[in-house]
């Protein structure tokens, strides 16, 4: 075998999956088609649930990876959740993070590759799997043009995902009623930490990102309680034609 784990997708999850069987004394190794990945991030906000885990996890200085994301990240004592006007109050948790992180996915997912990397765990870019079989004893994954086999397989490549299929594994959930926005744009003028703006008209939040920019997010109240053919509709019209403040990316409507 090539290892006892083989994990499927190297986003934030499949990484930190990979980093925490590592760390128990596994062999594992990682798929991921995409041989690069851009600075778009759907995902900004680590729950004290998450920065627990993270702590599970120490590079070779002694820095837990949850200390790397705290330093890089900001601290919102709480947020609101779902479109909900009420806040999570962070504060009132028996948690060492008693703070949701605003910090984009994209540092997540290279701080656990650099954790990886500096573990010496395989992490192979730009190799899709394509086939996948198993036996009694052992799973067998087409990786490119070589066959790979391990005790275990795990499936992190997202929402259509062939590892779950393979395994015949459901995917039920809810048809969506509501289309959301998020875009990341250069300020003229900086934000002091997360506001939320909300009105008849909708609601908009807004938050620093990095130097000299923002991220804006939120949903109009047109965009919401519609049939499921109505989002999709929605989610194929441009997602701004109001000024060129900043560049949309076609992926960060949600």
């Amino acid at each position: 075998m090539t290892a006892d784990v083989i994990v499927v997708g190297g986003g934030p999850v499949g990484l930190l999956t990979a980093g925490l069987l590592d760390a128990a004394g596994t062999g594992v190794e990682v798929f991921e088609r995409n041989r690069e990945f851009d600075r778009y991030s759907k995902g900004i906000h680590l729950h004290p649930r998450s920065l627990e885990v993270l702590t599970l996890l120490e590079t070779g200085d002694g820095r837990r990876l949850s200390d790397i994301l705290v330093a890089q990240g900001m601290r919102v004592p709480s947020a609101h959740f779902a479109a909900l006007e009420a806040k999570l109050a962070y504060g009132e948790l028996d948690t060492p993070f008693p703070f949701g992180l605003m910090v984009p996915q994209w540092k997540t997912r290279e701080v656990l590759a650099e954790y990886l990397r500096e573990r010496g765990v395989p992490v192979h870019y730009g190799v899709e799997i394509t086939e996948i079989g198993q036996t009694e004893d052992e799973v067998t994954v087409r990786a490119g043009a070589g066959l790979h086999t391990a005790r275990y397989l795990v499936g992190a490549d997202g929402a259509r995902s062939l590892v779950r299929t393979a395994a015949g594994i459901p995917f039920p959930g809810s048809d969506p009623t509501m289309v959301s926005f998020v875009a990341d744009v250069p300020a003229a003028e900086p934000v002091d930490g997360l506001r939320y703006f909300w009105s008849d008209a909708g609601y908009t939040g807004v938050m620093p990102l990095g130097e000299n920019g923002i991220r804006v997010f939120g949903a109009e109240a047109s965009d919401t309680g519609l049939t499921p053919g109505e989002v999709r509709r929605r989610q194929r019209q441009p997602l701004c034609g109001r000024g060129s403040a900043g560049r949309a990316h076609p992926d960060l409507r949600t």
